[in-house]
């Protein structure tokens, strides 16, 4: 376990000089490079187009597998295409910036507006690493809130938070928690009103596009490896990736009024280091605390920002070498908040263990 999750005892952090170190990483990274941007852009549609024709070429069953996880985690990357066009960091020209944003949301797929998952991420980055952030596509919820849920929210809550093939269900505790108020943002304004429009257009375009080619060329097989399974395998490891990014069992998490935005998105982020092949088809989303710090930075300044960073102050950012046990420690340890008061990560064993000595004290 990396001993220096927590760095506010090597660094105070409410007194150190955030503005300045902000300033001076915009200075040196902050500026868009159109052409890297455009390339990574074409790289990572030109990658899902790969994986069509690998399925369609072979026509192997272990083939199609393999090629459709490897789809999985390209999706991811597209992902952060669409959302680095909601920071404005794709191009300086902003109709290139957001024709990046829907083609990338198109080819993910299931007619997501990236509009709409924009309006919500702004609010993420505001709120990371506070114990109100409704924002954020994974969240813990405490002791409390856990026990006084009904029966199914309950399991469904249980199951992804200790199952990694059910971290899919996050998505819709996200889409739950964020889709009307996003909506009830964004119509009131013309301009936002045209853009959720014409992203919701071309994102169903792409998806049915996608969906009648597969099954047209090669029927059910088809619509499966080339569109269903990789689509639902981005639900699971978009979930599992950002979880990974947020949480660990040495985290705090703060309240909403006694910390200042740098701390809470420094502290409630981790930089999680994967294999260098997964790192470049998640296109870079480990680099999650120095965006979290800087979110003008284009995507592929980041690591250079980062690195930056480290050399001068080397525990600022918490960093994570990803391993199976990581993952398992995580899925077993990282589960409710103990409460708005003390709000630590705590098993669920550990919180049966909280609720019979409450009950104890309330017999006694």
């Amino acid at each position: 376990m990396n001993k220096h999750i927590r760095n506010i005892e090597e660094y105070d952090l409410r007194n150190f000089t955030h503005e300045k170190l902000k300033h001076e990483l915009m200075l040196k990274f902050g500026e868009i490079d159109e052409k890297k941007s455009l390339i990574n852009f074409i790289a990572f549609v030109s990658q899902h187009i790969l994986g069509w024709l690998i399925i369609i070429y072979f026509n192997n069953i272990i083939v199609s597998l393999a090629t459709s996880i490897y789809m999985g985690f390209n999706l991811v990357g597209l992902f952060i295409v669409f959302h680095d066009a909601g920071h404005r960091t794709r191009s300086k020209n902003i109709k290139l910036n957001d024709f990046q944003g829907d083609i990338a949301a198109g080819l993910v797929g299931c007619g997501i507006s990236w509009v709409l998952a924009r309006e919500s991420h702004r609010k993420h980055h505001l709120d990371t690493g506070k114990i109100k952030d409704p924002t954020a596509l994974w969240l813990p919820v405490t002791v409390a809130e856990y026990s006084n849920a009904n029966r199914i929210s309950q399991l469904l809550y249980k199951l992804k938070m200790t199952n990694i093939f059910f971290s899919a269900l996050e998505f819709g505790s996200f889409a739950k928690r964020n889709i009307a108020n996003s909506l009830l943002d964004i119509f009131p304004k013309p301009k936002k009103r045209r853009e959720f429009i014409r992203t919701v257009i071309t994102g169903l375009s792409i998806s049915l596009l996608e969906i009648l080619l597969a099954y047209k060329i090669m029927g059910f097989y088809g619509l499966f490896f080339i569109y269903i399974l990789p689509k639902f395998l981005f639900l699971s490891f978009g979930p599992i990736l950002d979880r990974l990014n947020h949480a660990n069992p040495e985290m705090l998490f703060y309240d909403n009024d006694n910390w200042h935005t740098d701390e809470s998105n420094m502290q409630g982020t981790i930089r999680v280091e994967y294999h260098p092949i997964i790192n470049y088809l998640i296109n870079d989303m480990n680099e999650h605390s120095i965006h979290h710090y800087v979110p003008s930075i284009p995507g592929h300044n980041l690591r250079k920002a980062r690195l930056y960073v480290e050399e001068k102050y080397p525990l600022l950012f918490n960093k994570q070498k990803f391993s199976w046990s990581y993952l398992g420690q995580i899925y077993s340890q990282c589960h409710l908040l103990e409460s708005e008061n003390n709000p630590t990560f705590i098993s669920f064993q550990e919180s049966q263990e909280i609720l019979i000595e409450k009950d104890k004290l309330a017999i006694t």
